[in-house]
């Protein structure tokens, strides 16, 4: 009997004298491309550090972390993240509020000297940075008051703390204005303004329109972007941008679920957004064409930070174990080799196919590259994250890149229980060969007892003799270390 192909990776569902001879029942720190029992490199401890999760801002070269989970979206040359307490975005030195917070008080008005106003008024101002054009929603409404060729003195407008804010504007309405009119913009600081205006001066000046302004709710999470919009959920809604807008979220731009969203991801069909146990999916590609439809009504997402596409299929840790969906239905993709498994779980990642889950202790691999197989990497850490093609991985404050060592890590093999055809045949096992190279322990078991054990070092082909005469019905091996198996080969004979 000979084993030379190992590319089945991991199955812990089948039993294991039922599974395939490629497959094992312990496939740790192990790159299977070639066929070979091969380790994965090492990771290296970097200089850098990271908090409890990060990100890599690719514009500005640098690693961006928080001491709780977020979300992050890079977008025309900034770093957009949900935290909890806001939503923020980044430029590379300072970090802002998404959005601006709308005055919080009421202009008041009084008549003033002689001028050209005529008609009944009323105002209202908003915190404005020049430099980006941003403007927030409006204040209160001001009282109206009648005006008879007089001027209006505006006052009580209220300085803003947001360090973005440069100006002031304010806004008229009345006379012959039937929209809310830019009357002037103002610095911050500016306390009050004297208006003597007329009408036909500032008609046609821009106008308020309170569906271009708007900020995320309080506590928003998932932050998500697809046709150039951004959306995140609080509680049962998800809420969306205007397009190539982030900093406009209107009041009405939100849709409703029957529970708290879980979950929001991107396939090439639509958004899929999850509940606990609902799967829907989102088409349409701006804000009055979005509509809702339910995929599922029993599997939905219990993390968000799971969610990552392969292939177009997005890829999420549902109740029942790995979710994968393309648009039409959702698949329970661990089920195969893991079967209905609970995982507590970080974050995941996608590199070159490989749906990377951090469980905690230990990271699994979905290898899109042949076939979704599962791998196992037994390491502990907070987050996962890509940055300049390669993958890290934070644990505590420290920061690692993986697979970046010249040395190999230390992996961990144990086959199937190979019955030769019958598990009620009783065998007599003899010589095993293997062909090696590197540091190695291997244990060859016969009826879950250890038969023989060796430490290998070098390179060749090693003669394993377990006890003399060994009788058996299943023979497994277990192999550790830090080297690659080319072959095993035995020799087995019926019991005499």
């Amino acid at each position: 009997m000979k084993l030379e192909d190992f590319s089945g990776c991991l199955n812990t569902r089948v039993a294991p004298h039922l599974l395939s001879t490629n497959e094992a029942v312990i496939y740790d720190n192990i790159e299977h491309s070639s066929g070979a029992i091969v380790p994965v490199k090492d990771h290296i401890k970097l200089s850098e550090t990271a908090n409890k999760s990060f990100t890599f801002f690719e514009t500005n070269d640098e690693f961006v972390s928080t001491s709780y989970s977020s979300s992050w979206v890079e977008y025309r040359n900034e770093l957009y993240s949900t935290e909890n307490d806001g939503v923020y975005k980044y430029d590379g030195n300072n970090k802002y509020n998404l959005s601006i917070e709308k005055p919080d008080n009421k202009p008041i008005i009084a008549l003033d000297a002689p001028g050209r106003l005529n008609g009944t008024y009323s105002y209202l101002y908003t915190y404005y940075n020049k430099n980006e054009d941003i403007e927030s929603s409006g204040s209160t409404i001001s009282e109206e008051i009648e005006v008879e060729n007089r001027s209006v003195v505006i006052l009580d407008l209220k300085a803003s703390t947001d360090p973005q804010v440069t100006h002031i504007r304010l806004y008229r309405l009345g006379g012959t204005l039937q929209q809310y009119s830019l009357v002037d913009e103002l610095p911050n600081d500016d306390s009050s303004y004297k208006d003597t205006k007329s009408d036909s001066l500032i008609a046609g000046n821009e106008v308020y329109d309170n569906a271009t302004y708007g900020t995320p709710p309080k506590g928003l999470k998932y932050l998500t972007m697809a046709y150039a919009m951004f959306f995140g959920a609080y509680e049962d809604k998800l809420y969306y941008s205007n397009i190539a807008q982030p900093n406009q979220w209107p009041v009405t731009n939100f849709i409703d679920f029957d529970d708290t969203v879980t979950g929001i991801g991107i396939i090439q069909s639509g958004i899929i957004v999850t509940t606990k146990y609902r799967t829907h999916i989102i088409t349409g590609n701006s804000p009055s064409t979005l509509s809702k439809f339910i995929i599922d009504s029993s599997v939905g997402c219990v993390n968000h930070y799971t969610m990552k596409s392969v292939k177009n299929t997005l890829l999420w840790v549902s109740n029942d174990g790995v979710c994968a969906c393309s648009g039409a239905k959702v698949e329970i993709l661990s089920q195969k080799q893991l079967g209905n498994v609970k995982l507590t779980t970080k974050n995941a990642v996608v590199k070159d196919n490989i749906y990377y889950l951090l469980c905690g202790d230990y990271i699994l691999c979905f290898d899109f590259r042949y076939n979704a197989v599962v791998r196992k990497l037994p390491v502990t850490g907070d987050w996962l994250a890509i940055g300049k093609n390669d993958l890290y991985l934070s644990r505590n404050t420290d920061l690692y890149k993986m697979f970046a060592s010249e040395k190999y890590a230390y992996m961990s093999y144990k086959s199937p229980i190979l019955t030769n055809g019958s598990y009620t045949n009783r065998k007599v096992y003899k010589d095993i060969y293997i062909n090696y190279n590197g540091d190695l322990r291997i244990d060859a078991i016969i009826d879950g007892k250890n038969a023989g054990t060796i430490n290998l070092s070098g390179e060749g082909v090693y003669n394993m003799k377990t006890a003399v005469n060994k009788e058996g019905y299943g023979i497994s091996f277990h192999i550790q270390g830090r080297g690659i198996v080319n072959s095993i080969e035995y020799l087995v004979e019926g019991r005499q």
